[in-house]
């Protein structure tokens, strides 16, 4: 028999611009890095330098979450969007952001209607977001990290380099602490620490 364990939630992550009615953005990706860790899946084909085409579809990725529980994909997708920085061009990372700070999202109190019916509040919250995001605390916060976030690894066995990404971990989130393996702009494996 299939049996259901644990709950997944998808934001498919576009280059449009939410708050001009998710008008089209196509353009070069000038900064990127992709969130990692456990319970977080990334399928994508993006990549730094990359060129957005007018002709197609606007998505960049499919961001997923596992957990436990609903809560749990949900403190994992807060935690993967808030890692996914892409500059160049307008996303809907802030638009899912605001969804998931959504009290009734939260609570499941969900229907067809639901961005309709809590637009005002949504477009607000998205504000905040990208408001958050252009202060110049937050862009030094964000080049500093950078700056801290990558180590050289030796791996003797193969004579190869990898990089490894420290990803951002905040006390409102779950509490762990992700490494990803990286190796020629491709990630290959995950190391993580959980606290007790």
């Amino acid at each position: 028999d299939i049996q259901v364990t644990g709950h997944a939630i998808e934001c498919r992550i576009n280059a449009e611009d939410p708050l001009n009615d998710f008008a089209p953005n196509p353009g070069k990706i000038t900064g990127y890095r992709s969130p990692g860790g456990p319970g977080v899946r990334l399928d994508s084909g993006v990549y730094m330098n990359y060129t957005i085409p007018t002709f197609y579809d606007s998505m960049i990725s499919k961001l997923i979450t596992y957990g436990r529980n609903r809560n749990d994909a949900i403190n994992r997708m807060k935690r993967a969007l808030s890692e996914y920085i892409i500059l160049g061009v307008k996303t809907t990372i802030p638009f899912h952001k605001a969804i998931l700070r959504n009290p009734n999202f939260i609570s499941g109190d969900l229907n067809t209607h639901f961005i309709d019916q809590h637009k005002k509040g949504i477009d607000q919250e998205m504000e905040n977001v990208i408001i958050r995001l252009e202060t110049e605390k937050d862009y030094r916060a964000v080049e500093e990290l950078n700056r801290n976030a990558f180590w050289n690894v030796y791996n003797p066995g193969a004579s190869e380099h990898y990089y490894v990404h420290m990803m951002r971990n905040h006390p409102d989130f779950i509490p762990e602490l992700a490494f990803v393996l990286e190796k020629d702009g491709k990630i290959i494996g995950n190391i993580m620490y959980t606290k007790a």
